[in-house]
């Protein structure tokens, strides 16, 4: 009895074997025939461990979907690449495009004042200060507390702008002015690599 069991199983099992193994042929020859989008959609986790599906990188740029590559029929697209301001695309996957800082004709003579956190621990500052903005993107700022000019450079994206000035001997650095242009009034913060803070506003003379 139990040769005889033995033998009606192996055939059976043989049996099962062989069916798997010719619908796995069938979709061998099926994918081997398919397009890239067909390839990199079917559900290779049925058979395979689930990182060969992951490892399809279309456009061969290191990147692949599963990684963050928002455009994978692009190479010049994905995570590591450069982002180029205002042309409306996502170079490198962020989720948007980098809006351009661009200079806006407010050229002219402003005035206006600061108060400031000096950098080095000292307390608040009050100051007048005018400014020269040109159109070439530069700016000079005046500011009597320094006793001096000191040349900078801005730039103007929508209503912000943006200006930095390298006071040069001044321990607080570089300043970054950021302000809101709203018609002849501009105002804003200050900042500095040294660590100074504070705020300002402008008003056109001229």
């Amino acid at each position: 009895m139990i040769k005889a069991l033995t033998k009606y199983r192996i055939p059976k099992h043989r049996l099962l074997l062989n069916v798997i193994f010719l619908l796995l042929s069938l979709c061998i020859v099926n994918i081997s025939f398919a397009d890239e989008k067909e390839v990199e959609d079917f559900p290779w986790e049925i058979f395979y461990p689930a990182f060969i599906k992951k490892s399809i990188d279309k456009d061969k740029d290191g990147f692949t979907k599963e990684q963050g590559d928002c455009n994978d029929s692009d190479p010049s697209i994905n995570p590591d690449a450069t982002e180029v301001c205002g042309d409306g695309i996502d170079q490198d996957c962020d989720g948007s495009d980098l809006p351009c800082l661009t200079c806006a004709d407010i050229a002219g003579y402003w005035e206006g004042k600061y108060s400031e956190n000096y950098c080095q621990g000292g307390g608040p500052t009050n100051a007048n200060h005018s400014a020269n903005f040109r159109s070439d993107c530069s700016v000079t700022l005046t500011i009597p507390l320094l006793g001096g000019s000191f040349p900078g450079t801005f730039a103007l994206f929508d209503h912000t702008i943006v200006i930095n000035v390298d006071i040069g001997y001044d321990p607080c650095g570089t300043y970054t002015l950021t302000g809101t242009v709203d018609g002849n009034r501009i105002d804003g913060t200050i900042s500095s690599t040294g660590g100074s803070s504070g705020t300002f506003d402008f008003n056109k003379i001229d």
